[in-house]
């Protein structure tokens, strides 16, 4: 009796022990052989109800000293890739990874794995009315020893559709598949650092493995205080595209996924965006750099008070529509060199040696025509004789008044204009160009206003012979004009080529003045050709600004508080903010107490970096002010600062170790 329960005992004990791999082999739906790998698929289940998430377990063997690759194989290598048929009933379907170890070789690294990779696949099905579910498609990988071997297999899986029925490989799978999920935390593009609600222990080393292909992995520090752990982001050289941070402590070590995202900016209102445009306009009457052309209407204001109020009216429409026709040309200019690729920005002209001296010259002849040293030409003279025969006297002076308007007003930033024009150059077309029309829009305002108030013509002073003197003084502002063109010139080019322009500017003043036709317009040639050396022989001027942006990384790594600049030669806001708030010694005392460095960037020569660092905090023109708090987001000042507001700012935020 003993005997015979004795064999039960054995033969129960053989059934299950050949069961065993029958029951693997029931899960297994693919195996193949290749030179030096063997991948296998098991699934979790055998039989699948319609529409269900399939997982599949792909296991890669690999002959001794044979490695593949993680997701980001490293600076060498290829990841394995899977291509679903596109007949195949499948929603989406994504790869949980392992956690990579580096493999280095021949002065080399790669992040991968040896002698076996085990993969889960998630499948998420579609139902369809087949009573199987039919999955087909190709698995692509890559094997390397000290030559590399790309292998493939076509695989084809097939389960009956009905009651879900587990496999016998269903709790392995899913239980690699919750330790490949690991951990997610999530931060925003902008964020300096990361919270661990834990305290690390000393011994503890941090690897970041980025997911971003080719990128390498890095050794990170940390701060422990005695409930939370901080690890600053921005030591991290690739985090856009997130990765896995491998904690390693006491011998044991866990991981967690860091993933980015792009901070949500609240959508601007149009209509408060149109104000904002139009109340720009207005104070941009009050900035310096449309002082010249003021001088000219408030002349022409005074010269005519005399005129109905429907005169007054269309010379203030033709104004107005020079400087409309002119933001729309400097808009769609904007647009066609956005579309060939070009990265410019607002006054982007005045970065061009070639327009500033066109600039220069036109100032001058006005100049010199105020002090009646430049009569009209004949020509023009016609023109506004015919004009007046038709009662349109001076309606084109009016226009290209407008249009000056808007190429002197480029250097100048006005309160409000450049949120304004950082979300019109955003925007489509249509919105661009309400923007700049509201822009126009206040820009002549004062002088529509004064159109449309017969009374205001009270308030201004009778002609008389004191005119004269008053438009031969307004000649000053615009030869500081001119000298102020001259001067951004000797920035922007070399000292041979500014004393090249100074010549030219000599020769064409000259020949303006002279009466004597043909030495006047030998000299207006002679003077144009030198001009055309130094603009189709341009050499820009080297700046520093790759430095101060390899300089900005750096200190912000280190911790450092910074105040960043973004500046230009021709402009006169950023000039007058240097002047009034920046390089005061109540300012610089401010920064130096809280050891805030300043860094500057000069965008008076075109500078793509530069315009594309405006544009990520949706501006496009200068001047511009940022604030860098140690290991905090940065604070944007926009472009109007004062003292009160950049003591307000580092007392919120703090300074360098504070």
């Amino acid at each position: 009796m003993k005997i015979v329960k004795t064999l039960h005992h054995y033969l129960f004990c053989l059934f299950l022990c050949l069961s065993l791999p029958l029951n693997l082999v029931a899960s297994q739906i693919h195996n193949s052989h290749h030179p030096h790998s063997q991948l296998t698929l098991h699934s979790n289940y055998t039989q699948l109800k319609q529409g269900d998430t399939l997982l599949l377990k792909a296991t890669l063997h690999l002959d001794p000293e044979w490695h593949s690759y993680w997701k980001n194989p490293g600076n060498i290598g290829k990841s394995l890739s899977i291509n679903w048929d596109k007949k195949s009933p499948i929603k989406h379907s994504r790869i949980y990874w392992p956690a990579p170890s580096i493999i280095e070789s021949n002065n080399s690294y790669s992040l991968g794995y040896t002698q076996k990779m085990t993969l889960i696949i998630e499948v998420q099905t579609k139902k369809t009315r087949d009573k199987t579910l039919h999955l087909n498609g190709s698995f692509h990988w890559l094997i390397c020893k000290e030559s590399c071997i790309p292998q493939q297999s076509h695989i084809k899986i097939s389960l009956p559709h009905g009651p879900s029925i587990k496999s016998p490989s269903y709790t392995d799978i899913n239980t690699l598949k919750k330790a490949y999920d690991y951990p997610r935390h999530t931060v925003q593009t902008n964020e300096t650092s990361l919270t661990l609600n834990t305290p690390l222990p000393d011994s503890t080393k941090l690897r970041f493995f980025p997911y971003k292909k080719g990128a390498a992995p890095q050794t990170l520090p940390w701060i422990s205080s005695n409930e939370t752990s901080t690890i600053p982001l921005t030591k991290i050289t690739d985090l856009k595209e997130g990765g896995l941070l491998k904690i390693q402590a006491k011998g044991t070590h866990s991981y967690i996924e860091i993933n980015t995202v792009e901070k949500k900016k609240p959508r601007p209102n149009i209509l408060k965006m149109l104000g904002l445009a139009f109340i720009g306009g207005i104070i941009l009457n009050l900035m310096p750099c449309v002082l010249p052309i003021l001088s000219l209407k408030a002349l022409q204001l005074l010269q005519q008070q005399h005129n109905t109020v429907q005169t007054r009216l269309k010379k203030a429409s033709f104004y107005t529509l020079g400087i409309l026709s002119s933001l729309l040309a400097l808009l769609i200019t904007l647009e066609l060199l956005k579309i060939s690729g070009q990265n410019v920005g607002w006054g982007f002209q005045l970065q061009s040696s070639g327009f500033v001296f066109f600039l220069s010259v036109l100032m001058a002849a006005i100049s010199l025509n105020f002090i009646g040293l430049l009569p009209l030409p004949s020509w023009l003279f016609s023109l506004q004789q015919q004009a007046s025969d038709t009662q349109q006297k001076h309606s084109s002076n009016d226009f290209i008044n407008g249009c000056l308007a808007v190429v002197l007003a480029t250097p100048c930033s006005a309160a409000f204009m450049a949120t304004a024009i950082g979300f019109a150059l955003s925007q489509s077309l249509s919105i661009s160009i309400s923007i700049f029309m509201a822009l126009g829009l206040g820009l002549a305002s004062p002088f529509i206003g004064i159109a449309l108030i017969p009374q205001s013509v009270k308030f201004l002073p009778k002609p008389g012979p004191w005119m004269v003197t008053l438009q031969k003084s307004l000649a000053l502002p615009l030869a500081g004009s001119v000298i102020w063109l001259l001067w951004i010139l000797k920035q922007q080019t070399p000292s041979e080529h500014w004393l090249a322009f100074i010549m030219a500017l000599s020769l064409l003043c000259l020949g303006f003045c002279l009466k004597h036709r043909p030495l006047r317009y030998s000299l207006i040639l002679l003077g144009l050709g030198l001009s055309l050396i130094p603009i189709y022989n341009t050499v820009p001027v080297k700046n520093d600004n790759a430095l101060q942006f390899k300089q900005l990384t750096q200190e912000q790594q280190n911790g450092q508080a910074i105040f960043l600049v973004v500046t230009a030669d021709w402009c006169l806001t950023c000039k007058t903010n240097e002047t009034l708030v920046l390089n005061t010694q109540q300012t610089q005392s401010l920064l130096k107490q809280h050891a805030v460095k300043v860094i500057t960037l000069d965008w008076t020569q075109h500078d793509p970096s530069i315009t594309a660092y405006l544009k990520s905090f949706g501006h496009i023109t200068v001047p511009f002010y940022v604030y860098y708090p140690p290991n905090k987001p940065a604070i944007v000042l926009g472009s109007t600062i004062s003292y009160k507001k950049i003591k307000k700012i580092i007392k919120n935020h703090g300074g360098t170790h504070e």
